[in-house]
């Protein structure tokens, strides 16, 4: 199994790239085998953003001066039953990942591109998410 810096984060831009890449579709083939293609694209493009986004932890907030999601050693998230302020921060970094993710991909079905495919799209992604995330208010 596959280690990700960030787990929450690496779900969040897989079902934002699956999401934009699929906006119009009319989905009508209930064999779940004949995505896969989509998906492996959407799995390339969630590494390509988890590589870039440092594991977020209590310690070593990314981006700094906002509140950790993550477990240093494993990137699984923080149980956020301790803090409100986890609890929010997972929301709105996750959420804005899927977003973002979801406005790269949108209407662009694609399969069979490298993770580095979108270097510069994904270094984009984060910058925006540091800038956003930055500016929020905290609980």
């Amino acid at each position: 199994m596959t280690t990700y810096n960030n787990a929450l984060l690496y779900n969040a831009a897989l079902n934002g790239y699956l999401s934009g890449a699929m906006v119009g579709a009319n989905l009508t083939d209930a064999t779940s085998s004949d995505y896969g293609k989509i998906v492996t694209q959407a799995q390339a493009w969630a590494a390509e953003i988890d590589s870039l986004i440092l594991t977020d932890t209590a310690g070593a907030p990314q981006p700094a001066g906002s509140t950790g999601i993550s477990v240093i050693t494993t990137g699984v998230a923080i149980t956020p039953t301790t803090s409100t302020a986890v609890y929010e921060s997972q929301l709105q970094k996750t959420g804005l990942i899927q977003m973002l993710s979801m406005g790269i991909a949108f209407q662009r079905y694609a399969t069979g591109l490298a993770g580095t495919t979108f270097a510069t799209q994904a270094a984009a992604v984060k910058a925006l998410y540091f800038e956003a995330v930055a500016s929020a208010s905290t609980p």
